[in-house]
């Protein structure tokens, strides 16, 4: 939390320096503006960031190029046979579910 509130001081700082915040107050907008939109881009990120950490295509990249290249694969491998069993069970259950409603139309 505090390195986010930090990061998000730089870039307001940053945009100090810039004149970004000289031209914004020539704008008929709030002053709390600049730091609710500052503040929602840098989670943005930081959502996008962890989004791209855990998704299951990564994950399974990550096991297949550790294995083809015989590197060290930590828990890749075992991310990617969880992931790839997680979604069989979860559209497998769906698929069940919709074939049962179409038969017993």
């Amino acid at each position: 939390m505090a390195f986010g509130g930090f990061v998000t001081a730089l870039g307001l700082a940053e945009d100090l320096n810039k004149g970004l915040i000289d031209r914004f107050r020539s704008l008929p907008m709030a002053r709390s503006a600049v730091l609710t939109g500052r503040t929602l881009a840098d989670a943005a990120t930081n959502l996008l960031l962890l989004v791209t950490m855990i998704n299951p295509f990564s994950t399974m990249v990550d096991a297949a190029r550790a294995l083809f290249v015989d590197g060290p694969h930590g828990n890749d491998v075992w991310g990617a046979v969880a992931w790839c069993l997680g979604l069989i069970v979860i559209f497998g259950a769906l698929a069940v579910n919709r074939y049962r409603r179409a038969v017993t139309r």
